[in-house]
Order: C-alpha cells, then structure tokens, then sequence
C-alpha cells in the first residue's frame, strides 16, 4: 500500500535530521518539479532561476534543520513567527510554491525591477485577475506577467502610476511634482491611459500563455 502524502512527507522532514541522502535528493527532486511548473513561461527572468531556485530550496532546508517545520504522529507542522503551529499538507508542492513566491518577491525588490515600489502596483493589479484557489503555479505564472508588462510602459507611464498606487499621492500632488504635465485634467487623462494601456498589455499576454484575462 502506498504511503500517505503525509508519510511522504514527514520522511522528508526527518531525512534532514537523520541524514538520509536519498530522500533528501528525492525531496530536492520534487521541489525542483514544481519550481519547473512555476516558472515554465518565464522567459524573460531564466538567468535568475538558478539563484532563485536555490535560495528557496535553502530556506525549505533550514527551516526543516532548526525546527520550524516539523513532524507528529499526523503529519507535518509549521510553526510561525508568532508561535502559532500550522499543518502542511504538501510540503514539496504548494507550501514550497509559497517559499518561492515569497523569494521571487524579493528577488524583484532586491534587482530592483524598475524600483521596488513597482510591485504595489503590480499587486493592485493582480487583485482584478481572478486565479483559481490554491493555484500557486497560475499565480507566480501571473504575477511575471504583470511586472513584465509595467516594464514595457514608458517611463512616464511608471512614474505616474508609481506615484499614485505607491505613494498614494492625489492628481493635484502628482501635478506639483509632474511639472510637465500642465493641467489637472491633462494628468487625469494621461493616467487613464496608462492604466488601460498596462491592462491591454496584461491581456493580451495572458491570452498568449492561455491564462483568465482579468
């Protein structure tokens, strides 16, 4: 009889502690799986998906090694920052996906795609677009999409959204810094455009990947 994926896993948590090289490979093997379903579209960011794939697999491991992620007769248990323990039901799929998210998220921030506020706007963003429940894959997948297309506005475009989503400046603030643009209503326009132009872009990308189109 097969073992339960919650066996599965707690052998995997115990083989960083034991020192079983077999089922830590096995773990790294299926980690490395679903990283390759993450990110199988994401052309434009390959030369960071080592590093990216490494930093996220690293944290799995260190979390497994000081305990944080642990084992019980029913399973396998996160315990977080507050102390609150949590049950992983797949710890090589979906809550490794988090990790990754998270570490991808970083990554941006930290390689300064555009600058990191940028992400802010990619999240307001993300919010129209609706991802099936659980679907860490869609959603990484998604989340690349929109940064990619912000980066292919003109720079006036960022700015513009950057201040408003950001900064949470209104039009008028936006007008004082913006002295090129000349009138209240000129910006509001202006700031429409770019809005629609970003969700044509994300459209017509997510059609290209055969993704829901917000």
């Amino acid at each position: 009889m097969p073992k339960t994926a919650h066996t599965d896993d707690a052998d995997l948590v115990r083989s960083f502690h034991t020192g079983d090289l077999r089922l830590q490979q096995i773990c790294y093997r299926q980690c490395r799986e679903t990283f390759s379903r993450m990110f199988r579209d994401a052309g434009p960011f390959s030369p960071m998906l080592d590093e990216l794939m490494h930093e996220s697999f690293e944290i799995l491991w260190i979390r497994m090694e000081c305990g944080s992620i642990t084992t019980t007769d029913s399973g396998v248990l996160v315990r977080h920052a507050d102390g609150i323990l949590e049950p992983i039901h797949d710890l090589t799929g979906s809550f490794f996906a988090g990790i990754v998210r998270n570490r991808f998220r970083a990554y941006c921030t930290r390689r300064s795609i555009r600058s990191p506020e940028h992400l802010e706007i990619a999240e307001v963003m993300l919010r129209e677009i609706p991802t099936e429940e659980n679907d860490e894959a869609a959603e990484t997948q998604k989340s690349i999409l929109v940064l990619e297309a912000l980066n292919s506005l003109p720079p006036s475009c960022v700015e513009i959204l950057t201040m408003f989503y950001n900064e949470h400046k209104s039009l008028g603030e936006i007008l004082e810094a913006r002295k090129e643009n000349r009138s209240y209503n000129g910006l509001k326009t202006r700031k429409k455009k770019c809005l629609d132009n970003l969700k044509e872009r994300i459209i017509k990308s997510f059609k290209a990947h055969g993704l829901t189109c917000p």
